[in-house]
C-alpha cells in the first residue's frame, strides 16, 4: 500500500479550495481544466464504506475498507476517525485499490465514533464524506422529559435527565444545530431553532461529551404557545394561582376528576383534592390564594340529590385542601365560580346555577353573584368573569354570544356579532377580554378589547383551544388544547 503524507494530502485539500471535515458532507467538483475542445470532467467519485458496517461494535484493531466508484480514475481515498463533535482522532490515506486502512483502537474510551472516507479522483473532483458510527461500551446518560413539554420556535426549553455530564457538548433539533445557554448532569437548556418545522413532532439529538448520542422526539408547537400537561387522562378548566407560580386545573389521571396542580417551571405537580366526588372548575382568589372549585361529594350515594355545589378551601404546603367550606347548598346544579379581583358593593365571587324550574329536567343557566347578604342574580348566562375593579361582569349568553353587564345595572350590552362565542376571561392588566370562538370546525382562542372591538385571532390554527384565563399581569394565557389525541394544558405567552 502507498501513502502520501498527511501534509501533502492537505496541501492538494487546501489548493482545490477545500475543507477535511471528518463530520462534514461537502462536495466540491473541479475541473481538469483542459483545453483544445477536451471534454471536462466534473463527477466526483462515490465512496461506500463496506466495513465497519454501521452501528457496529468498535474492535481494538479497526479495519476499514471501502469500494470507490468513478468515471475516470482515483487519485487518493482518505479516512478519518472522529468523535460525534467532529474532531479528528486518526487520520489516514490510500493510494490504491483495495481501498483500506488500520487503525489502533485500543486506547480509545468508551463512547460512539465515526469513521468516515472520501476520495479524490485525477480530474481533482472530490467525493462527499461517507459515514458510520461504531460504539465501544454503554452509557448510563438518558433523557426523561423536557420543561415546558412543548415549545415553539425561538424558545427556549429544558432537557431533564442524567448523566449529561459538565462539559458543554451539542444539541440539534430535525438536524438543525441549536444554541446552548446551560448544561449541567441533570439539565441542558437551548434554544429552538428557527429553522425547523412547527406544529410538528421531530426528532432532537443531544450529544454528551462528544461520545454519546442521545435521542429522542420532541413536539414543536405553534408561536408563542408552550405545552405543560402530558397525559392520556383528560385534563381540562385551568387557572392561575394568586401569584402566578402555579397553574390549577381539573383531571382524571387519578381515575376521578380531582383538582391538580402544577408549578409553572415544571419541577412539581400536586393532587389538591381526594374525595370521590366530581371535583372541578377551580378559580383562585387574587387577594387571599383561597381556592373555589364545584364537586357533588356531599351527594355520593343520594340518589334524589345529585346536586353539585360549590366548595372553597385553601391548599395546604405539599396540595390538599383545609379550611374546606360548602359555598352553596341548593337544590340545582351549580358551577364555573369566578373569583372578583376586588370587592365592589359587597360582592366577591360570581357562579352560574343551572335552574330546574318546573322540576323536569329543563334547566335556565343563571349566573349568581355573591355577597355577605346573600346573593343576587345578574340574570340568564354562564362563564361569567369580573372586570378588574368588580364593577362588571362578562359571560356567555344562552344564544351564545359574549355579553357584558354592570352589576348595578339591568341591561346588559352585547359585545359580539354572531353565536359559536364562549367563555370570556377578562384580563385585569390589560382590559381585554379572551374568549373562545369557532373558526374552520375549532373552537380557537380570540381577544378584543373591553367595549367588543377589535376581535383578533390569537393562535389561528386547526386544533382545540378553549377555556382560556389571563393571568394576573396578562403576559400570559392558560387554556386548555386538545391536540395530537389528548386534552392538556397549555400556555400562550403573549407577545
Amino acid at each position: 500500500m502507498k501513502l502520501k503524507s498527511f501534509a501533502a494530502v492537505w496541501a492538494l485539500v487546501l489548493a482545490a479550495g477545500l475543507a477535511l471535515d471528518g463530520c462534514g458532507e461537502e462536495s466540491s467538483p473541479v475541473g481538469n481544466g483542459g483545453g483544445g475542445g477536451s471534454t471536462i470532467d466534473t463527477i466526483p467519485p462515490a465512496v461506500h464504506i463496506t466495513s465497519p458496517l454501521d452501528g457496529s461494535a468498535l474492535p481494538a484493531q479497526l479495519d476499514i475498507a471501502c469500494t470507490v466508484t468513478d468515471d475516470t480514475e482515483i487519485d487518493v481515498v482518505y479516512f478519518e476517525l472522529t468523535d460525534l463533535c467532529g474532531t479528528a482522532l486518526w487520520s489516514a490515506n490510500d493510494l490504491s485499490a483495495p481501498y483500506e486502512a488500520e487503525c489502533d483502537a485500543s486506547n480509545l474510551g468508551d463512547g460512539v465514533y465515526r469513521i468516515c472516507a472520501a476520495a479524490y479522483d485525477t480530474a481533482g473532483n472530490f467525493s462527499d464524506w461517507f459515514c458510520v458510527t461504531v460504539a465501544k461500551g454503554t452509557s448510563s446518560a438518558a433523557i426523561t422529559g423536557f420543561f415546558p413539554l412543548a415549545a415553539y420556535r425561538g424558545r427556549e426549553i429544558t432537557v431533564q435527565g442524567s448523566g449529561f455530564g459538565t462539559v458543554t457538548g451539542k444539541v440539534a433539533v430535525s438536524g438543525q444545530d441549536a444554541v446552548v445557554n446551560d448544561w449541567s448532569d441533570t439539565e441542558v437548556t437551548f434554544v429552538m431553532p428557527v429553522q425547523i418545522p412547527e406544529d410538528a413532532i421531530i426528532s432532537m439529538e443531544l450529544v454528551v461529551e462528544c461520545r454519546w448520542r442521545l435521542q429522542h422526539s420532541i413536539e414543536v408547537t405553534s408561536p408563542g404557545v408552550i405545552r405543560i400537561t402530558d397525559h392520556a387522562a383528560e385534563e381540562r378548566w385551568p387557572c392561575w394561582s394568586a401569584d402566578g407560580n402555579w397553574i390549577y386545573f381539573s383531571s382524571v389521571r387519578s381515575g376521578n376528576w380531582d383538582i391538580w396542580r402544577i408549578s409553572l417551571d415544571g419541577t412539581q405537580l400536586q393532587q389538591v383534592t381526594f374525595d370521590e366526588g366530581f371535583d372541578a372548575m377551580p378559580s383562585v382568589r387574587p387577594s387571599s390564594g383561597e381556592l373555589a372549585w364545584v364537586s357533588n361529594r356531599n351527594h355520593l350515594g343520594n340518589n334524589s340529590d345529585l346536586d353539585y355545589e360549590i366548595f372553597t378551601g385553601f391548599t395546604g404546603a405539599g396540595g390538599g385542601i383545609v379550611s374546606t367550606v360548602m359555598f352553596t347548598s341548593d337544590n340545582d346544579n351549580n358551577n364555573s365560580p369566578a373569583w372578583s379581583p376586588q370587592v365592589y358593593s359587597g360582592y366577591s365571587l360570581l357562579y352560574t346555577q343551572f335552574y330546574d324550574p318546573e322540576d323536569d329536567g329543563t334547566t335556565i343557566p343563571i349566573i349568581y353573584m355573591y355577597s355577605s347578604g346573600g346573593t343576587d342574580s345578574i340574570g340568564a348566562g354562564m362563564c361569567g368573569c369580573f372586570s378588574s375593579n368588580g364593577r362588571w361582569v362578562v359571560y356567555q349568553d344562552n344564544d351564545y354570544q359574549i355579553r357584558k353587564k354592570e352589576i348595578e345595572t339591568t341591561t346588559p350590552i352585547i359585545l359580539t356579532d354572531g353565536s359559536s362565542h364562549f367563555r370570556p376571561n377578562w384580563g385585569w392588566a390589560n382590559n381585554r377580554i379572551v374568549f373562545s370562538k369557532y373558526k374552520d370546525g375549532y373552537e380557537q382562542l380570540f381577544v378584543m378589547e373591553a367595549d367588543g372591538s377589535n376581535q383578533q385571532p390569537l393562535i389561528d390554527r386547526r386544533w382545540l383551544q378553549t377555556e382560556p384565563r389571563w393571568s394576573s399581569d396578562c403576559s400570559k394565557i392558560v387554556f386548555t388544547g386538545h391536540r395530537f389525541g389528548n386534552f392538556d394544558i397549555y400556555v400562550y405567552e403573549v407577545p
